[in-house]
């Protein structure tokens, strides 16, 4: 409709949306972090600082796709491919850690690795688009 698309070339999800949804996935990861501590061993400490450097990997996604990409000349669909590649493999390492201590974090966590293959489609999609 009226809406501006992240890909007009096959699947894609207005531009707001995304911005919710990594709300929501932060939250999501708050409320493992919060569970983990809750349990006062170690290894969820462990688990928990895991989540933290997620989210901060998550946050900091426009600084090293769209920032590099300045720096370097690198076209940001490639490094934001591979940021995603990287983000997947990290959601799902983490879930599984969590996943021994307390298998509510790790559902928790996995929605991240979900999220992030959803925009690696559409990113192999604006890849594939010419330019």
């Amino acid at each position: 409709m009226g809406a501006r698309h992240i890909d007009e070339g096959g699947l894609s999800c207005p531009g707001w949306v995304i911005p919710v949804v990594w709300f929501g996935l932060f939250l999501l990861l708050a409320v493992a972090r919060w569970r983990l501590l809750a349990l006062a061993v170690p290894a969820a400490q462990t688990a928990a600082a895991l989540i933290v450097g997620l989210a901060v990997f998550c946050a900091t996604y426009a600084y090293y796709t769209l920032g590099l990409a300045k720096l370097t000349g690198v076209d940001p669909l490639v490094l934001g491919m591979v940021g995603n590649l990287v983000t997947i493999a990290t959601a799902t390492a983490v879930a599984w850690r969590c996943a021994a201590l307390l298998p509510l974090a790790a559902l928790l966590v996995l929605p991240v690795a979900v999220w992030t293959a959803f925009a690696t489609v559409i990113v192999i999609g604006l890849m594939r688009l010419p330019r």
